[in-house]
């Protein structure tokens, strides 16, 4: 199978011929030019050299579209803080032989909070900010 990206222009009108002839299906021209059926569509209805490189333009276009949608959607996931993993603060009076503990929710949000605020000054301004609140 061909991709449509590398079909010449030679063999765009050989199978823009076959399709004008009308003789054969589509899975018997893409056997035959030894391209994808998607492609012999293509070309189909293109009809002509310019248009069959616009629907390239255009199919590639979208594909990047799509891959910049999926990686905001991604990036955004990933920001949000309930999305962010436990972090394991370490006690200063631990030894060697002791285990880590979870720490409390309050201290996970002062450690996310420091970890934004570094974030920030490095970075710039993220889209969410964590607020502190007092357990009185």
């Amino acid at each position: 199978m061909s991709n449509p990206k590398k079909l010449t222009k030679i063999k765009f009108f050989s199978i823009n011929r076959d399709i004008r002839d009308g003789r054969r299906s589509n899975a018997q021209m893409a056997a035959f030019h030894n391209v994808s059926i998607e492609t012999i569509r293509t070309v189909r209805n293109a009809k002509t050299w310019n248009g069959f490189l616009a629907h390239k333009q255009a199919k590639a276009a979208r594909a990047l579209k799509r891959k910049i949608e999926l990686g905001k959607a991604r990036a955004a996931q990933i920001k949000r803080p309930s999305d962010i993993p436990d972090i394991a603060v370490a006690d200063p009076d631990m030894t060697a032989s002791q285990t880590w503990t979870r720490p409390s929710l309050q201290e996970q949000i002062d450690v996310l909070a420091d970890e934004v605020a570094n974030l920030k000054r490095q970075r710039g301004p993220f889209r969410f900010s964590i607020i502190k609140k007092d357990n009185k």
